[in-house]
């Protein structure tokens, strides 16, 4: 990931509650692991009955 990708990455996931009042060394654990996919309309992220074992934005 480019240093402008994951910078505006960070700047965007900085919008969502819990992730906005996290403390910036927190912040930067947190958006290290963090993996974002971006979705084409129509295109499903889950279906009823899937089970959960991450935590989606």
């Amino acid at each position: 990931m480019s240093a402008v990708v994951k910078q505006k990455t960070w700047e965007q996931l900085k919008q969502f509650v819990p992730l906005d009042g996290l403390a910036e060394k927190n912040f930067k654990k947190v958006a290290a692991a963090t993996q974002i996919d971006q979705l084409q309309a129509g295109e499903k992220l889950f279906e009823q009955g899937d089970t959960d074992n991450q935590y989606v934005l």
